[in-house]
């Protein structure tokens, strides 16, 4: 697991609409940590940091939450992320917090490798998913699943079960269910939704 970004906070002692308006206009973002006490549960975090840190490290993975007044951070995973439709900024942040002995589900980037080669040979590549859920500790989980496409072939397709995971991850989802499909060249007499159709029947 690489180092996990750290994000400063401050708690909250109103849920006012008034003062939660006036926070965010001051640049805060407000969150609460599910499960823990009144005096940390709902915070306050400064939206320039978040922007920061979301643009280098994306919002999978661990998050350790420093809250102001608190000894000890809290390592904790993004459940749920609320960004307003006008403008695209974050309006509120809902953190779960992790132990580190306790296994917990996550979903894990899938970086596919190769994808310009196939396309420089005029196969047509078709993307199901690019992320993967998984259950282990905190501290096994992967950063990334990287997938390399470069030795396949035309009618090729890459499924769950062909990720080779650590033994301590645990793969969450039908180890059947495709990941990207390589269809065929196209040609005049065969349309490419044909193609793929076939190849994620076989």
């Amino acid at each position: 697991m690489a180092t996990a970004p750290t994000l400063y906070c401050k708690k909250r002692e109103l849920s006012t609409r008034g003062y939660l308006n006036k926070m965010k206009k001051e640049g805060w973002i407000p969150g609460v940590i599910y499960g823990k006490e009144k005096n940390g549960g709902t915070i306050l975090l400064e939206a320039k940091e978040v922007k920061k840190v979301f643009s280098h490290t994306g919002t999978r993975g661990i998050i350790m939450l420093e809250i102001e007044g608190e000894k000890s951070p809290v390592m904790a995973l993004i459940r749920e992320l609320q960004k307003s439709p006008i403008g695209d900024e974050y309006i509120h942040i809902d953190f779960l917090p992790l132990k580190s002995n306790e296994k917990v589900h996550n979903i894990v980037s899938i970086h596919l490798l190769g994808e310009e080669q196939l396309i420089e040979q005029g196969k047509v590549l078709q993307v199901m998913t690019k992320e993967i859920e998984v259950s282990c500790l905190p501290a096994d989980i992967p950063e990334s699943i990287s997938i390399d496409l470069t030795n396949l072939s035309s009618g090729d397709k890459v499924v769950m079960g062909d990720i080779s995971l650590p033994a301590s991850v645990e793969l969450l989802q039908d180890p059947s269910t495709v990941i990207c499909i390589v269809a065929q060249t196209r040609t005049t007499e065969e349309p490419e939704s044909n193609v793929v159709e076939e190849a994620a029947k076989e």
